[in-house]
């Protein structure tokens, strides 16, 4: 899917576009033969993740604002934007998304404190497995859980074992 030019140093994509008010990129069922509009949402989620991994707050902000996409919208391995800056140490990012604080007008609260991605893995397990104390302290305080594990995923509780495991081994210990 396309983005929207709107300058030189900005874009955007398909749906954000269509959230400002500008006409939909996106055909209809009937032009395209279908339409997917959850692969779209994905694309989304996927933008609000590079955002998150790389730091970028003001990219963030301007997705959030827009209201086309919830802060907690995942990508397709339903990773977030929370588990990217978790798992980069980047704790303004954290922080931006956990207090919520684009927009007391549409979302009076931020993100949840841990979605549970494809290998059962929260925000929190990924800063700890990457030795970000300070935003794995940080989430902690705010009462995030851990998930590989932690029988909040059954069906993954061997293989976060296993996962464990093998961070211990490529450490050493």
């Amino acid at each position: 899917m396309g983005s929207v030019a709107l300058d030189s140093k900005l874009s955007m994509s398909p749906l954000r576009h269509e959230a400002a008010g500008g006409a939909s990129t996106n055909p209809t069922p009937s032009e395209a033969g279908s339409s997917n509009q959850a692969s779209t949402v994905y694309e989304e989620g996927s933008e609000m993740c590079a955002a998150a991994a790389s730091g970028n707050i003001d990219l963030l902000r301007e997705i959030l604002e827009l209201g086309a996409i919830s802060v907690d919208q995942g990508d397709y391995d339903s990773r977030t934007a929370l588990h990217l800056a978790a798992s980069e140490g980047l704790l303004d990012t954290v922080q931006f998304l956990v207090e919520g604080s684009w927009s007391t007008e549409r979302l009076p609260h931020g993100a949840n404190l841990s979605p549970v991605d494809r290998w059962g893995g929260t925000p929190l397990d990924d800063a700890v497995r990457g030795e970000q104390h300070a935003v794995a302290n940080y989430l902690r305080a705010r009462g995030a859980q851990s998930g590989v594990g932690s029988g909040r995923c059954p069906y993954l509780r061997a293989r976060g074992d296993a996962v464990m495991l093998c961070v211990a081994a490529a450490r050493g210990d």
